[in-house]
């Protein structure tokens, strides 16, 4: 599993003015957010330092040998975040909740399967590798990996692990795997080159500031065989 942490300089002023007694919490699955809601906020990004184990896929092979399901589909516009937090008392005697790591679910609706029990026209639950905390002045996105939130209404190639079974606070969604190694846009047959990618912006790819010659090596592999 991979899970990330809130970036700890967000909070460095707050935890060392805590008591040492912090206590964990129940995740909460709070009301629908969307990243692009608060037009009237900045909105900042926060890269977290994830637990991955093992190592990343480096072929389009890989990626599919390691999925549940590979399917195309369409998010709906109703993410919800999982938050788990930990709780902390401050100096003043006050107990303060402080998020340390988190996913946000959404609905999406299959439009073409290629791999595992899903079919066409199926709704899922999506698990993303990131969450969004809203505060008075802004809106900080903390994201895992080079993922960055998927655009609702925009159609997307996923490479699925399912964790349906899983009973922890992290299960019971399917997850795009190694974060954005299992999320690509789909493009119309023929109206862009696998050369062409490399030419494309992390901002066009939904992706955050890390180098992205690797997902952008295996995207072409990918345009070649599920959208050419």
């Amino acid at each position: 599993m991979k899970k990330f942490l809130f970036s700890v300089l967000t909070f460095l002023f707050l935890l060392t003015s805590c008591a040492a007694n912090p206590k964990p919490s129940a995740p909460v699955k709070a009301n629908a957010i969307s990243v692009s809601s608060s037009a009237c906020k900045p909105v900042e990004y926060s890269q977290q330092q994830s637990d991955c184990i093992g190592t990343l896929p480096q072929t389009l092979q890989d990626v599919e040998d390691r999925s549940d399901c590979i399917v195309q589909g369409v998010l709906q516009d109703d993410a919800k975040p999982n938050i788990q937090y930990m709780e902390v008392t401050l100096s003043s005697g006050k107990e303060q909740q402080v998020p340390t790591f988190g996913t946000t679910v959404s609905t999406l609706k299959v439009t073409k399967t290629y791999k595992g029990n899903l079919k066409e026209g199926d709704t899922i639950p999506l698990g993303e590798d990131y969450f969004c905390i809203d505060y008075s002045d802004k809106k900080m996105v903390c994201y895992d990996g080079n993922y960055l939130p998927s655009k609702t209404g925009k159609e997307y190639l996923f490479f699925l692990v399912d964790r349906m079974s899983e009973t922890a606070w992290w299960g019971g969604d399917y997850l795009p795997l190694d974060c954005e190694l299992g999320r690509y846009p789909v493009v119309k047959q023929n109206s862009v080159r696998a050369q062409s990618i490399d030419s494309m912006s992390n901002e066009e790819l939904n992706l955050g500031k890390d180098d992205a010659a690797h997902y952008k090596s295996i995207y072409k592999e990918v345009i070649v065989k599920y959208m050419s």
